[in-house]
C-alpha cells in the first residue's frame, strides 16, 4: 500500500514520508534524555530538539535526503532561516507511535514505513505506519515550543577543535565514574592533549587523550584550558556514541562546548550512504563563590 495514497498533501505545512521507520527511531532513541520534544521542520530536513534548563540542548538534523517524501509548505517566501515552523510535543508519545510494530512480526527483514504530516498550528502532528499489511494512525497533541536556545560557536570563538572516531571515544566514557558529580576537561597546547577527569566512589579517573592517538584524526588547540561540567550533562553523550561514527568536538574559552557526532546509514550498498548528525552543546558549570 502506498501511504501516500491514503491522504492529500496539499493542506499539510509539512508531508514526510519514509520506507523504513527504523532509521528515524536508531537517532531519536539516542536523543531522547528529556521528556518534550522541539519538532523543527524546513526546507534543509526536520530537526529535532531536546534541552534542559539553559544548560544543554542537543538536536538531531535529519536531511530530506533519508526520507522517499519530505515537503514543508510555508507561508513565507525565499531562503531566509525563520522560513520554518516549530512545534514541541511529548517525545515519550513520539517514540511510542514510531515503534509500535516493533517485535511484531513474523516475517524476517520486515521494515515498517511511516507517513508523518502536520497541517499547521495547533493542529496535532500525524504519523501513519504501516507493516505487513497492517495500518495504525497515530495523533500526538503539539504545543507551543517557547524559550528555544540558540547555541552557536563562531569561528573566531573557538579555541580548540578535536575530531575523533567515536568508537573509541565511547569506550573512553565508559571508564568515567558515573558516581562523580562533576566532570573536568582540561587542555593543553604544548603537549597537544585533553584529559578528562572524574573524582566519584571509586577514586580519581583520569584519561588522556593526545594529538598523536590512534583515533584522533585532527587536534587543534591554541591555549591552556580548564573546564568542569556536571556529570548530568556528560552522560547524554555515551548515548550519542552508540549510534555515531564520528566525534567532532568544538569548544570556547568560555568553556562553551559543542559535540557534533555524525551517523551514517548504509542504504542500497555500501558505495550509497546517508549522513545525518547530532549536535550537542553544554556550558561549564560555574564554581560557587
Amino acid at each position: 500500500m502506498d501511504l501516500l495514497d491514503s491522504e492529500g498533501t496539499h493542506e499539510n505545512v509539512l508531508t514526510a514520508q519514509i520506507d523504513n521507520v527504523k532509521k528515524i527511531t536508531t537517532i531519536l532513541k539516542a536523543l531522547h534524555f528529556k521528556e518534550k520534544a522541539i519538532l523543527y521542520p524546513s526546507q534543509r530536513g526536520l530537526k529535532v530538539i531536546v534541552q534542559d534548563a539553559k544548560c544543554m540542548q542537543a538536536a538531531a538534523y535529519i536531511y530530506p535526503t533519508l526520507f522517499q517524501e519530505y515537503e514543508v509548505k510555508i507561508n513565507n517566501t525565499g531562503d531566509d532561516p525563520g522560513d520554518s515552523v516549530m512545534f514541541q510535543i511529548p517525545f515519550i508519545a513520539l517514540l511510542q507511535c514510531l515503534t509500535i510494530f516493533e517485535g511484531c512480526s513474523n516475517t524476517p527483514g520486515a521494515t515498517t514505513t511511516l507517513k508523518m504530516t502536520y497541517k499547521g498550528y495547533g493542529q496535532p502532528l500525524n504519523l501513519i505506519l504501516e507493516e505487513d499489511g497492517v495500518l495504525t494512525d497515530c495523533q500526538i497533541r503539539t504545543q507551543d515550543a517557547i524559550d528555544v536556545l540558540n547555541f552557536v560557536i563562531r569561528d573566531d570563538e573557538m579555541r580548540f577543535k578535536i575530531i575523533m572516531k567515536a568508537n573509541e571515544l565511547k569506550l573512553i566514557f565508559a571508564e568515567l565514574d558515573s558516581s562523580s558529580e562533576f566532570v573536568e576537561v582540561k587542555l593543553s597546547q604544548e603537549p597537544q592533549s585533553m584529559k578528562i577527569i572524574t573524582r566519584g566512589d571509586s577514586g580519581m579517573c583520569e584519561v588522556c587523550i593526545s594529538s598523536s592517538s590512534e583515533f584522533v584524526d585532527i587536534f587543534q588547540c591554541d591555549q591552556d584550558l580548564s573546564f568542569r561540567y556536571t556529570y548530568a550533562q556528560f552522560k547524554p553523550i555515551i548515548k550519542f556514541l552508540q549510534v555515531a561514527l564520528k566525534a567532532n568536538l568544538r569548544g570556547t574559552q568560555d568553556g562553551l562546548l559543542c559535540f557534533h557526532f555524525v551517523i551514517c546509514f548504509d542504504l542500497n550498498s555500501s558505495h550509497d550512504r546517508q549522513y545525518n548528525y547530532i549536535e550537542y552543546f553544554c556550558t561549564a558549570a560555574v564554581d560557587d563563590d
